[in-house]
């Protein structure tokens, strides 16, 4: 009983780990294509001038 519970537990604590670990590297590749557009943007403002 006891060893069932705590794998169901282990279990969800699992899957909230990779949920959060998926939206971390979502958001991370979402963060660094921002900040890749931006440093383009400047360095395209620059070659302007």
């Amino acid at each position: 009983m006891l060893l069932a519970l705590s794998a169901k537990v282990i279990d969800k604590i699992i899957k909230t780990i990779n949920i959060r670990l998926k939206l971390f590297f979502i958001y991370s590749i979402l963060l660094k294509n921002k900040i890749f557009t931006n440093t383009q943007y400047a360095i395209n403002k620059n070659k302007k001038r």
